[in-house]
């Protein structure tokens, strides 16, 4: 595999990586009606954040 390829490879799956750190990024910190948040909660189950 030549460096060009590799390159534009590389490049490709970093745009696609970008994107998908975007979606979840809009998950997380997005307007409330736009986040996931659950709203069953098993007691005695730990939360993550």
């Amino acid at each position: 595999m030549n460096y060009e390829a590799q390159i534009a490879e590389l490049t490709m799956q970093n745009a696609q990586l970008k994107r998908e750190l975007d979606q979840l990024r809009k998950l997380i910190f997005g307007a409330k009606k736009e986040r996931f948040v659950t709203e069953n909660v098993t007691p005695g189950q730990l939360s993550l954040f």
